[in-house]
């Protein structure tokens, strides 16, 4: 059991790759669950396969195509700005999260390692010695 903890905080990339990959396909397996012509060619699968697996990849293959033109690079745009505009609208939505989740981390490990110190890192103007 602590082999296996250990294992899981050790932060493997391994791991992490793992983790996108199954992101992948349980996302995939809802996609086509939720598609409406999937599900219709699942009724006469037996009668006409390619249907249901024709139906099957261009929902699944779709959703992902759609999702990574809107948020990498639209390789179907006309101009290259905007084929790389998704990127940098992606990277304006999400630099600030991040810098605030970094701060937030910063801030929580001087906090931890301050503790008990009387010039730990104060999280309000009133918390200040005097």
């Amino acid at each position: 059991m602590k082999r296996l903890i250990k294992e899981f905080t050790a932060g493997n990339a391994m791991l992490s790759v793992l983790a996108v990959v199954a992101s992948f396909i349980v996302g995939g397996i809802l996609i086509a669950v939720s598609s409406e012509d999937v599900q219709t060619t699942l009724g006469y699968i037996t009668a006409r396969p390619s249907d249901f697996f024709s139906a099957l990849w261009n929902a699944v293959f779709g959703a992902y195509d759609a999702m990574f033109r809107g948020a990498i690079f639209n390789y179907k745009a006309t101009s290259f700005t905007l084929m790389i505009k998704p990127i940098t609208e992606t990277l304006a939505y999400a630099t600030p999260i991040t810098m605030a989740g970094t701060k937030a981390s910063a801030t929580d490990t001087m906090n931890r390692s301050a503790a008990g110190s009387r010039w730990a890192v104060p999280n309000t103007v009133t918390s200040l010695p005097k």
